[in-house]
């Protein structure tokens, strides 16, 4: 009597728990009927208990085509009930995963801006070079005093873009701190997704 009692109540439990489970994944599966989707699976969930009850109990009197039927509509009730669970996992997957997805491209945004930082960089640095060069040919050439009157006249350009070119490592640097800490609430929300993402 005790185990039958017991056994019983274990699948009562685990029936309500799949209902539960069933209903709200359904109700995430088709987010725009929620009402209607509760209704219908609290109906096809005691409908199922009932139908699976009715067969067990009235096997030997009851038809072969009935007993039929209600063995095929059982299969397919705890097939929706296992779509509505999965429809659950797969919501509460998605919720917790997205964050990840967030700071993914959070730092894909920081890595293209510093590239974009570094091109503007390589660039200010070729015009220095090429100003260098220009400056070591007059000097090749001997001709000192056209090249001093230069110096004085790229000063400027040279100031301006070391000045440009600093700016833009500070950014860099600005960047990069910013990439760090992105990265590390990224691999926080990846321990706490686990590893089916």
């Amino acid at each position: 009597m005790f185990f039958g009692l017991l056994t019983l109540l274990v699948a009562l439990a685990i029936s309500t728990v799949a209902a539960y489970y069933s209903i709200v994944g359904l109700m995430a599966i088709f987010a725009g009927a929620k009402l209607a989707i509760a209704i219908m699976g609290v109906v096809l969930e005691i409908g199922k208990l009932v139908v699976a009850s009715w067969t067990f109990q009235n096997w030997k009197t009851s038809p072969v085509t009935i007993r039929s039927y209600f063995i095929v509509s059982v299969v397919v009730l705890m097939f929706i009930t296992s779509l509505g669970i999965f429809g659950f996992l797969a919501r509460a997957h998605i919720e917790q995963s997205s964050p990840t997805t967030l700071l993914k491209e959070r730092i894909e945004r920081v890595d293209l801006k510093i590239g974009q930082r570094q091109t503007q960089i390589n660039r200010y640095q070729g015009r220095l070079d090429t100003l260098d060069q220009a400056l070591q040919r007059y000097i090749e050439l001997g001709a000192i005093s056209k090249g001093l009157r230069k110096i004085g006249e790229m000063d400027n350009e040279t100031s301006l873009l070391k000045i440009k070119i600093e700016e833009l490592e500070n950014e860099i640097d600005g960047l990069s701190d910013n990439k760090y800490e992105l990265k590390n609430k990224l691999n926080l929300a990846m321990v706490e997704v686990g590893p089916i993402r």
